[in-house]
């Protein structure tokens, strides 16, 4: 644990190093509230949402998976194979560190980074956009668990095997858009034809938003699913772990 805590913090102080890429991931959700729930219509209640409000229901969820979805499957994955690009990771190998105290560091990171990005959500919706709490605290925190696991490990399976940078940002934007369309960014849920939206449910990111969304409105979230990413989470997590290489 005293390896793990002290290369995610040599990790961290590198990351902080990039002025462009964290911040402009960080801004990307913040920017989709604030867009979407600067008009009235946002706090009306919808009836595609089935009488919500935009603002308590779709456009938190929405703000979340797109900041884990840009971290999964494209910074984290650069970041990682650019090391290997640049013989850093072969440096390590002459190390205690071991890859699974590697990929445990960017994971850690990350997250961090998506918790990060919630409170700027939370702290401007709730102070200015009539924003609440999840109503489900417990289940918001076992989908926020269980989700970002999944969907994080796919992307260290991605960086585990990817040898160069644009390898891996290549292998991340290949992942990226379907699981963003199937998350229902693009197309909402509620208006895509029955079967696509119960594909998306299981599909990593999508599943993540869904359960997530229904501990916002204070439901409980569909057991299958969480049992999905618990699964995703378990066996890309360790494949990940296997397929790692130095160089």
């Amino acid at each position: 644990m005293n390896v793990l805590a002290k290369y995610t913090w040599v990790e961290f102080k590198l990351l902080a190093r990039d002025m462009v890429s964290i911040p402009v991931t960080l801004l990307i959700p913040l920017g989709l509230v604030v867009a979407f729930g600067l008009p009235a219509s946002s706090r009306r209640p919808d009836p595609k949402l089935d009488g919500l409000t935009p603002i308590d229901s779709v456009l938190p969820t929405l703000a979340l998976t797109v900041a884990v979805a840009v971290l999964a499957f494209t910074v984290l994955p650069m970041y990682l194979s650019m090391y290997r690009e640049r013989r850093l990771l072969r440096r390590l190998a002459t190390t205690p560190v071991k890859p699974s105290t590697v990929l445990g560091a960017q994971l850690l990171i990350n997250i961090g980074l998506v918790l990060v990005s919630l409170t700027l959500v939370l702290a401007v919706g709730m102070g200015a956009l009539g924003m609440h709490l999840p109503r489900s605290p417990l289940w918001f925190l076992v989908a926020m668990v269980c989700g970002m696991a999944a969907v994080f490990s796919i992307s260290l399976v991605v960086a585990a095997v990817a040898k160069t940078a644009r390898a891996g940002s290549g292998l991340g934007f290949v992942l990226f858009f379907p699981s963003m369309f199937f998350a229902g960014v693009y197309l909402p849920k509620e208006v895509m034809p029955d079967v696509l939206a119960r594909i998306g449910d299981f599909t990593p990111l999508g599943a993540f938003r869904q359960t997530v969304q229904d501990a916002w409105l204070g439901e409980r979230p569909e057991p299958l699913m969480l049992g999905f990413l618990a699964a995703v989470a378990v066996g890309c997590g360790a494949a990940a772990a296997k397929l790692f290489r130095w160089e």
